[in-house]
């Protein structure tokens, strides 16, 4: 494989992750618009995805430097701060998780402080020597491996928010079914919209898509962004349609 076929590849996928990011971009915005109204769970929900909006931005960059052929030491900075964002994510996702499983601000605090040690120590492991190695250059793929200890807490704590995540789908869930409330049936995929991205992230990191698929691949995630806006916007409108509701009802009276 020549390098100048190498670098096509790795600059079609580098325009691939930039439009992610701009999708993750517009959603940023979208929700920093609404922030202020928006209740502490859905502001944890909110730096979650900031955080992966800041994380796509750093890929695009990546495959952008590799591909133009550039492989100096800027290359590894600009990686180790793409996993300092991915593993900063998981602070307000635990805390996120926290707010929705407890039911209780002060319990969620202590989840989300639990959380800060391990972050500090995977991303202290990752600047060490060694901690991260960009290797495995393929056509369309430039895949960076963690060390085994930064790994163990990622897998820890991925499966950890997946297993309360689950619980919290099932909750309201079955909350709608019971009451065909929609707000209910949103909440559950609030978490469902989630799920599915750490899912995406975690067949990416096992190496198992490659070539060609891994842009096919990457393109759901820009779905799991607009799930999320779609979900805000029919929020919005529910809410508004059972106010206008109220308001009919109090006039009728």
């Amino acid at each position: 494989m020549g390098p100048t076929t190498l670098n096509i590849g790795l600059i079609f996928n580098a325009i691939v992750s930039t439009i992610i990011a701009g999708t993750a971009i517009s959603l940023i915005i979208f929700l920093y618009q609404r922030y202020d109204k928006l209740t502490r769970v859905m502001k944890s929900y909110s730096w979650f995805w900031f955080f992966t909006a800041i994380a796509w931005i750093l890929i695009s960059i990546k495959y952008s430097l590799i591909g133009f052929g550039y492989l100096g030491s800027w290359l590894h900075y600009v990686d180790l701060l793409l996993q300092s964002a991915i593993f900063s994510s998981g602070l307000p996702l635990i805390y996120y998780v926290g707010l929705k499983f407890f039911d209780d601000k002060r319990l969620a605090d202590i989840l989300g402080l639990a959380t800060i040690m391990p972050i500090v120590v995977a991303i202290w492991l990752i600047i060490q020597p060694g901690g991260l190695v960009l290797r495995d250059l393929t056509f369309f793929s430039a895949k960076s491996f963690l060390n085994s200890g930064s790994l163990i807490i990622f897998n820890v704590e991925v499966a950890i928010i997946i297993a309360i995540l689950i619980y919290d789908i099932a909750t309201w869930l079955y909350r709608w079914r019971q009451s065909r409330d929609q707000n209910a049936l949103i909440e559950s995929l609030y978490s469902i919209a989630i799920i599915t991205y750490l899912v995406l992230g975690s067949i990416e990191q096992s190496g198992l898509i490659k070539n060609w698929t891994v842009i096919i691949f990457r393109i759901m995630y820009a779905a799991a962004f607009l799930f999320v806006y779609l979900l805000i916007t029919q929020r919005e409108i529910a809410n508004e349609n059972y106010l206008i509701e109220e308001g009919n009802t109090i006039n009728g009276e």
